[in-house]
């Protein structure tokens, strides 16, 4: 549908967004039917997944970069146990997130995680 030719040091990401852009204007019957956006995770970007759901009502399915080095890093850590960070950093919740993207609930009183059941998404409340 749509490519571009660049210098392997020039940002795919910045690329990908006007390129995005151009496609769906030039082809405006592709962009009102397209339900789904697919990539590799070398193209997970937060700015062009939020433009492709608010401007467009297009998911993104691109697999989760794998970016949490620094607790990878840590002394003694267990490799085959997740990485957890708060779902929202400006409040202390039991909620928490994967870097995969997966979310999991942390019982305030045993302190034992729990993988959280996804069971779809309510687009008009954006949950």
């Amino acid at each position: 549908m749509w490519f571009e030719v660049e210098r392997a040091s020039a940002s795919e990401h910045k690329v990908l967004a006007s390129g995005v852009e151009e496609l769906f204007a030039s082809e405006p019957e592709l962009a009102e039917r397209c339900e789904d956006f697919c990539a590799d995770r070398g193209l997970d970007s937060a700015a062009l997944n939020e433009r492709l759901w608010e401007a467009r009502s297009v998911r993104p399915v691109i697999d989760a970069r794998e970016m949490w080095r620094e607790e990878k890093a840590e002394p003694g850590r267990d490799p085959s146990q997740p990485i957890l960070r708060l779902v929202r950093d400006d409040r202390p919740d039991n909620v928490l997130r994967s870097e995969k993207g997966e979310v999991f609930c942390r019982c305030p009183a045993e302190k034992t995680v729990r993988p959280m059941a996804f069971h779809g998404f309510e687009k008009d409340r954006g949950a």
